[in-house]
């Protein structure tokens, strides 16, 4: 039962007909307002008598002696409500009809009408209030000139209707005498994704599907339609409207469908489910363009014309005399879009088109010049400009014309960007790398990954892993892109990949299994590829070598990226590490398990000693970032 927000205010109206024969002959109306209704009923009136009533000369609710009115109804002006009866004891009739004005019913209540504006510009700005109605607006201005209301707080209703919402619902009449069929739309509400109405016709019907419904009334009145809309971008948020349905007391239900599908460059509509035997007539924006069949096709190369396309295909017969109508509709920008995104920095620039339709041609442009066309990824690596550069894509099509879409881009990396890649050797794969961009920490990002070696592009996230093919050195890059580094920002580094792919007899990858469970005992091992190893489990699993010694190598620690540079002793340790051979400097250090999850992180200089107390037994690998030859094997043994 819906709450009573307002004092209802009652109005006994004394019969205004003249003609009224004996005392039974006369009714009397009561109004009660409430927040978004009003109801009138009649009393007083003869037992058995069948009223008859009429809104503004519609009518409507014959036979029942209780009306119910939406508030919106009225905000136009005063409405003039007639209740009509006939008897056996009052055969002239006996009619009354009064006008109610909403300022005498509500007064001085939660809805001023005179506070409405519908010219009233609002900001869109989603700052929700909760109006004494009990209704959410997006903020106080629409609350007080859209909703009226004289009072709010601040907050949603009960929450919902957060997010980038529409903000009302279009209705409106379908054409040539479907007085009774009616089209609402939500403006704006096909845009976003994830789109879900839930439609409420008035009249006791309903139904879950997209920004545009229409539907069919049985019996002339006056309805409020309602649309409870979401999406990906909308929490909810609920529009009603008010309609007059005219003459459909009259009118039998006829069936008529239309269907269509796109096949190469025609569309193709199809009219089904209406009766044998009568005369279908088909109409493109209200002009005839075909008649008697029940399929036609149209080119899609056409020019659309301003303000869209519609199709639509009817028939009258002696049980339809005023037409069944099905109608589609196609607008411009549904078939005609084209978006431009892209980065730019330094000499070097990326550029992507998406939204057009299939098969045309793009052109690019750059500062005025075409440098491309065909693709809908540019890349380009010698741009000369100073601060701004313009580029745009564009394409031409008889239906479309030219269409066209720009972007001025500044020099790219604007805003908290990182700044280097590390590279994380291989553990016993020497095929396989990992690299991660440093100082990334639960960000939202997107990477574009070159490994150097002439694979493709890889799109991806600040980590990445990736198996070479051949030895080599390789220059790594990434262009990578978060909300805190909006514009973007290049990175890269240089790695020398060795023992992959030349290996062969050594080294057999389909061994390798980084998740096999060894045994973590210290009984080395020397594999074929002079590496040392914890125990035969590891050698096999791990490093994949086909054959080894019992005993350590000769030199415990191996270089994994060729010619050393820097040294470490002694290994195995039983606690302290010594580094020798770097470069002037502090440089900074990680050390990895046997698993590539870091284990120490910190700063060393040369023959500084620092402490492994604390790591279990087994291997390490040792990585000094940004020094030739910058990983070592480091075992553990107690």
């Amino acid at each position: 039962m819906k709450n009573l927000i307002l004092a209802f205010f009652a109005l006994m109206i004394a019969p205004l007909a003249s003609n009224a024969q004996v005392s039974d002959c006369i009714v009397n109306l009561v109004v009660e307002a409430y927040a978004e209704y009003i109801t009138v009923g009649a009393v007083d009136f003869p037992e058995g008598a069948v009223l008859n009533w009429s809104i503004d000369g519609v009518v409507m609710n014959n036979g029942s002696d209780l009306i119910e009115l939406s508030a919106i109804l009225f905000l136009n002006g005063p409405v003039e409500i007639c209740i009509f009866f006939e008897t056996l004891e009052c055969p002239n009739g006996v009619e009354l009809c009064e006008t109610i004005d909403i300022n005498d019913i509500i007064g001085g209540g939660c809805v001023d009408p005179t506070f409405i504006d519908p010219l009233a510009i609002c900001d869109t700005m989603w700052a929700p209030v909760c109006g004494c109605d009990g209704n959410t607006y997006s903020n106080e201005c629409v609350a007080l000139y859209i909703g009226g209301v004289t009072s709010w707080t601040q907050g949603e209703c009960g929450g919902g209707g957060g997010g980038d919402c529409p903000e009302m619902i279009e209705a409106g009449p379908q054409l040539k005498g479907a007085v009774c069929s009616w089209i609402f739309e939500i403006p704006g509400g096909g845009t976003q994704e994830g789109v879900s109405v839930e439609w409420n016709f008035g009249d006791g019907s309903g139904e879950v599907s997209g920004f545009l419904a229409d539907h069919t009334y049985a019996v002339s009145g006056v309805y409020e339609v309602s649309a409870l809309y979401t999406s990906s971008t909308c929490t909810g948020v609920l529009f009603s409207t008010v309609i007059v349905a005219e003459g459909c007391n009259e009118l039998p239900m006829c069936e008529l469908y239309m269907g269509y599908e796109f096949i190469e460059d025609s569309v193709f509509f199809e009219a089904y489910g209406y009766p044998e035997g009568v005369f279908l007539e088909w109409y493109f924006n209200g002009e005839l363009i075909a008649s008697g069949t029940d399929v036609i096709s149209e080119s899609t190369e056409g020019e659309i014309p301003p303000g869209g396309i519609e199709i639509c295909v009817t028939y009258e017969s002696p049980e339809c005399p005023y037409g069944a109508w099905a109608c589609e509709y196609f607008e411009t920008e549904e078939n005609c879009a084209l978006y431009l995104d892209g980065f730019v920095q330094n000499n070097y620039g990326v550029f992507e088109a998406y939204g057009f339709p299939n098969e045309v041609n793009l052109i690019w442009e750059i500062a005025g010049e075409v440098v491309a066309e065909g693709v809908s990824f540019l890349e380009v690596d010698d741009l000369q400009f100073d601060a701004t550069v313009t580029v745009c894509v564009s394409y031409e099509t008889t239906m479309c014309g030219l269409v066209e879409a720009c972007e001025i881009f500044m020099q790219g990396g604007e805003g908290d960007c990182p700044e280097e890649i590390m590279a994380i050797p291989p553990k016993w794969s020497f095929c396989q790398w990992a690299f991660e961009i440093e100082g990334v920490i639960n960000e939202q990002n997107f990477v574009i990954w070159n490994f150097g070696d002439g694979s493709n592009d890889v799109e991806g996230s600040s980590w990445v892993v990736y198996d070479y093919s051949t030895n080599g050195v390789f220059e790594v890059s990434a262009l990578y892109f978060s909300e805190a580094c909006p514009l973007g920002t290049m990175m890269s580094t240089t790695i020398e990949v060795w023992g992959c792919g030349n290996e062969v007899d050594c080294i057999d990858q389909t061994q390798i299994d980084p998740s096999y469970a060894c045994t973590e005992e210290y009984v080395p091992v020397c594999g074929c590829d002079n590496v040392t190893y914890s125990n035969e489990c590891y050698a096999y699993h791990y490093g994949g070598v086909t054959t080894w010694v019992e005993g350590e190598c000769e030199t415990a620690v191996t270089d994994l990226e060729g010619a050393s540079s820097w040294t470490v002793y002694p290994t195995p340790t039983t606690g302290n590490l010594v580094i020798s051979g770097l470069n002037e400097g502090v440089w900074p250090c990680k050390m990895y398990d046997s698993q590539g999850r870091i284990v120490l992180t910190t700063e060393v200089s040369n023959g500084q000693e620092f402490s492994l107390y604390g790591l279990s037994d087994g291997w390490y690998t040792l990585q000094i970032v940004g020094v030739l030859g910058s990983a070592k094997r480091v075992i553990v043994q107690r």
